[in-house]
C-alpha cells in the first residue's frame, strides 16, 4: 500500500516537473514580439436552442440544453454549418436565414425515434455522437461519416432504423 503510494506521489512530481517545463519552453517563444500583427477576435455568432430536459434528467447528459461537439461547414461555399450534438441530432444552421433544422437525430434509443436504438448517452465523456465529417465531396454525393457510442446489451438490430427520416439512404451504411 504504500508503495502504491509513494508512485503515485512520483508520478504527481514528474506530471508538475513536466508541466512547467513546457510551459516555460513555450512561453519564450509564444510572446507578442514573436508574433506581431496577430489579433484574436471571439464574438457570439450562435444561440443554439435547447436540446435537453430542463426538467426530470436522469443523467447530466439528459439534462445538457445543447452540447455541441463540433462544427462543419457544408462543402462546396455553402451557407451552413453542420452542428453535432452529443444527445444525438446534427443541426444544419443557416447562416443567411439564422435558422435550425435538424438534419438526422441518432438517438433512437428507448422512446426516441431516431437511426440507432442501441444509441448511448447515460453516462457522460464519450457516450453518444462524437464525431461527425462531411465526404470532401459531400455536395455531389452526400456522403459523411460518423462516431457515436452503442450499448451492446440492448436488445435491438444494430443497423439504423428509417423511421423518421424517409429521404435518407441507408442501403450503403456501413460499420468499422
Amino acid at each position: 500500500m504504500r508503495s502504491i503510494k509513494n508512485l503515485h506521489r512520483l508520478i504527481a512530481l514528474v506530471t508538475i516537473v513536466c508541466a512547467l517545463w513546457s510551459i516555460r519552453a513555450v512561453a519564450q517563444y509564444w510572446t507578442p514580439e514573436a508574433l506581431p500583427g496577430l489579433t484574436l477576435e471571439l464574438e457570439d455568432s450562435i444561440t443554439m436552442p435547447v436540446l435537453g430536459k430542463l426538467e426530470g434528467a436522469k443523467t447530466a447528459n439528459e439534462s445538457s440544453i445543447a452540447r455541441v461537439n463540433g462544427i462543419r461547414e457544408e462543402t462546396g461555399g455553402s451557407h451552413r454549418l453542420f452542428l453535432p450534438v452529443v444527445s444525438g441530432p446534427i443541426i444544419i444552421y443557416d447562416k443567411k436565414t439564422e435558422a435550425f433544422t435538424t438534419y438526422l437525430d441518432f438517438n433512437g434509443h428507448g422512446d426516441n425515434r431516431g437511426l440507432f436504438r442501441k444509441f448511448y448517452t447515460l453516462s457522460g465523456y464519450g457516450n453518444g455522437l462524437n464525431g461527425f465529417n462531411l465526404d470532401p465531396d459531400y455536395a455531389t454525393n452526400g456522403k459523411f461519416y460518423t462516431t457515436h457510442m452503442e450499448d451492446p446489451s440492448i436488445e435491438a438490430p444494430g443497423g439504423p432504423q428509417n423511421t423518421m427520416f424517409p429521404s435518407l439512404q441507408v442501403s450503403g451504411y456501413t460499420t468499422t
